[in-house]
């Protein structure tokens, strides 16, 4: 065996506690993920970043049809420069 199969049983090994998450402890709900009554896991909602996709795409996609930048930000209600950090950050 190679120390890096060794280390790799030894991760493996390791017991995860059901400590569930501080937002739910914060609401008063049951302390482990199992036990918790929200219908969807806090930990699961997707963050600020993936939320603005769909925004982004559109963005991109109004660009490329020849919208300028100006007419972008008063479209999406945001500044010019939003609109050019996207356009800059070439995400698919």
């Amino acid at each position: 065996m190679t120390d890096k199969s060794v280390k790799y049983k030894i991760k493996r090994e390791i017991i995860h506690p059901d400590n569930g998450c501080v937002t739910a402890k914060a609401g008063g709900y049951p302390g482990t993920c199992l036990a918790c009554p929200l219908p969807k896991c806090l930990e699961e909602i997707p963050k600020r970043a993936e939320k603005k996709r769909p925004r982004n795409d559109k963005i991109r996609q109004g660009y490329e049809a020849g919208m300028k930048v100006t007419e972008l930000a008063s479209l999406y209600h945001c500044s010019i420069r939003t609109i050019e950090r996207v356009l800059a950050r070439r995400e698919a």
